[in-house]
């Protein structure tokens, strides 16, 4: 599987597309998801909302993958934390979850910015038809931005 895996603190610059990552094995009422779009997430635009976002999502991006950010996953981890996508062929669907293989689906979790991602099903929104992956992969962060 395709990633950007983080195996020790560097700049971004740094870390290059792992194409051998581990494929995330879900655990008790979590589902895979095959990840169509990623966004700049919630902790990218923490910084400073007074900067260009995407100046800002660069430089936490920076700040994570260097160690400098108050979130810091064990390694190895992934960076991105919001995405858009479909639930994923084989993917365990566990009692009561309101999702079935292909839906489409977007949520907040660590580790998006790979072809999969795995995630509790209670924490996923159903992606509303006329909505784009794209446009998908980013309304976590607004409302977490203003609801903070």
């Amino acid at each position: 599987m395709r990633a950007f895996e983080v195996r020790e603190n560097a700049h971004p610059s740094k870390i290059t597309l792992s194409l051998n990552a581990p494929i995330p094995i879900p655990g008790p009422d979590e589902v895979l998801v095959d990840v169509y779009s990623a966004g700049l997430n919630f902790f990218d635009v923490r910084c400073s909302l007074a900067v260009i976002n995407l100046y800002v999502s660069y430089h936490t991006q920076i700040l994570q993958a260097q160690g400098k950010y108050q979130v810091k996953p064990p390694f190895p981890f992934v960076l991105g934390a919001e995405f858009a996508g479909r639930i994923a062929p084989g993917s365990p669907i566990p009692e009561g979850c309101t999702y079935n293989v292909g839906d489409r689906v977007f949520g907040s979790v660590q580790g998006c910015y790979a072809d999969k991602v795995v995630s509790n099903w209670k924490q996923l929104l159903p992606l509303p038809k006329g909505m784009t992956f794209d446009d998908g992969a980013g309304p976590c962060c607004v409302r977490f931005v203003y609801n903070e």
